[in-house]
């Protein structure tokens, strides 16, 4: 009798630890299937944004902080999850790489403020809206007047340019953290620089790490520095660029994207 209640105790524990090992992976799976359709859901949403931004330059999107929406619509649903894809363009009409898009996508219940900062997923793409050969069709809205230091006008191309001419994806991370810039200063230390060198403190910096000076947010104009040294996670020093004298707001780019213009921090007298 005794050895028989041993057995059904030994029995009886055995059932239960498989019972549990049992329900433990079926929840687990059922996590990870979760998990392998959030991510497929928004693969495919900035996909859809990232081609649909190739071929139509959207203004409102030029150094949109917080970003504006990518699509027609400001969220879709696939695989029965809703999701919001939001654009910050910056723009640089003498250079080839015409636009550079800040993608930031998530959950549709997220605001762009917060999606901006903590994004599910965050792609940069570089665009190169200058046509390869002359059989081109020439690309509507996009801003075709020169750079200057105080003002950019947008207008419709008359042949000069094309949407979309080549494009490159320089990031596309899962649980991207962007950097921020939340002081700019002059008379850094080295690098050497033939204009003003500036230290730039923030967060999230790493290498490769682009800085660029956006001239009046509302009119486009953007000016890349020179010699990037990223000192380390919150310091980066850079050379400004040549732009006469005015105010600017600077933005730092990394492998995890883009710092969002917030000024004051961000801004330096030049």
């Amino acid at each position: 009798m005794i050895l028989a209640l041993i057995f059904l105790v030994v029995v009886s524990l055995i059932v239960l630890s498989m019972a549990s090992w049992t329900s433990s992976d079926l929840t687990n799976s059922i996590r990870f299937t979760a998990a392998q359709s959030t991510v497929a859901t928004a693969n495919s949403a900035t996909e859809v944004a990232v081609q649909d931004a190739r071929y139509f330059f959207d203004p409102s999107t030029l150094n949109a902080s917080p970003p504006i929406s990518c699509l027609a619509t400001s969220t879709g649903t696939i695989n029965g999850m809703s999701v919001s894809v939001w654009c910050s363009t910056r723009w640089n009409p003498s250079s080839h790489s015409t636009r550079v898009v800040t993608f930031s996508t998530c959950p549709s219940t997220q605001s762009a403020t917060y999606c901006a900062a903590n994004p599910l997923l965050q792609a940069v793409v570089t665009y190169d809206d200058y046509p390869t050969t002359n059989n081109y069709s020439s690309c509507p809205l996009i801003p075709t007047s020169t750079p200057t230091t105080t003002t950019t006008t947008t207008t419709t191309a008359t042949g000069t340019s094309s949407c979309g001419a080549g494009m490159k994806i320089d990031t596309w991370v899962f649980g991207a953290i962007p950097p921020t810039v939340t002081n700019v200063s002059a008379n850094a230390s080295p690098p050497t620089c033939s204009t003003t060198p500036i230290t730039i403190l923030g967060t999230g910096f790493s290498s490769p790490a682009t800085v660029t000076f956006v001239i009046d947010g509302s009119n486009n104009t953007v000016f890349a520095a020179t010699s990037v040294s990223v000192v380390n996670t919150t310091t980066i020093i850079a050379c400004e660029p040549s732009l006469g004298s005015g105010t600017a707001d600077v933005v730092v780019t990394t492998p995890t994207g883009t710092s969002p213009i917030s000024p004051p921090g961000d801004q330096i007298t030049y």
